[in-house]
């Protein structure tokens, strides 16, 4: 116990030191650039964040981009699974989910957004970024997990004569669930880099991607880093929500409480 509070207390600090010291090296690059429109230093860009949270329009551009980000994310996760279920039972969805998943990962979060402009409104994007995103981490780590299920419980499953779904809520399932929590922290740790990156080239209404756009076009420097933080902010809430959320659910679904 003291072992692992000291352990605690340790990283706490290692933490706060590398903060000071990036906050340090800021400063001194912003001493560097003078002008701020060029880069704003960290007291410039708090007075700024001070300023711009308590802007009803800045709070409803996170909520429309959260909302846009969060159902492209909620989706990818519900056709990761259900994708890498069927793929499970049959090789030739295997292949086929494969390949889908290879072409997701391999094309550029850029491409597939100007490719989605000319097929749809800059409204929609966000969430198909998104989706496409995520879909191949939670489709590729869920079905990493069924198939390192435990080969021993599986034979002790068929000499007792369990049912197929008796063997998917014990076994398969439950193997699945910690690559299945890997998937979900990285799906929803990017989830607001690939969102916001859309939403910068589509520039859908009310978003913060919009915001930054604008900010960049008007040399508003201080502006781009306090949207900066609060990405950094609801990732990581959207990656804590969503993760125990969702783990929650999905041991609720196989009949763990």
């Amino acid at each position: 116990m003291k072992h692992s509070t000291s352990n605690r207390k340790k990283q706490i600090t290692v933490t706060i030191s590398a903060a000071i010291a990036i906050l340090l090296i800021w400063q001194l690059l912003a001493f560097v650039f003078p002008v701020k429109f060029i880069l704003a230093g960290p007291v410039e860009v708090v007075q700024r964040l001070f300023t711009l949270i308590q802007s009803y329009d800045f709070w409803l551009n996170f909520l429309y981009s959260t909302n846009r980000i969060v159902l492209g994310l909620l989706f990818g996760i519900i056709a990761g699974v259900l994708f890498a279920v069927l793929a499970k039972k049959n090789c030739w969805l295997h292949e086929f989910f494969q390949q889908i998943s290879l072409i997701f990962k391999s094309v550029p979060i850029a491409l597939i957004t100007i490719i989605l402009l000319i097929l749809f409104s800059s409204q929609g994007i966000t969430m198909i970024v998104v989706f496409i995103m995520s879909f191949p981490i939670i489709y590729t780590n869920y079905l990493l997990g069924l198939k390192e299920h435990d080969q021993k419980l599986l034979e002790m499953a068929t000499v007792f004569r369990w049912s197929e779904k008796k063997k998917w809520k014990y076994i398969y399932l439950k193997a699945a669930e910690p690559y299945f929590k890997s998937g979900l922290q990285i799906a929803s740790g990017m989830a607001w880099k690939a969102g916001v990156a859309a939403e910068i080239i589509g520039l859908p209404k009310h978003s913060v991607g919009e915001e930054i756009y604008n900010a960049k076009i008007f040399l508003q420097s201080a502006d781009i880093f306090c949207y900066a933080i609060m990405i950094v902010l609801f990732s990581v809430l959207t990656e804590k929500i969503m993760v125990r959320l969702i783990i929650a659910l999905h041991r609720k679904w196989r009949g763990v409480t």
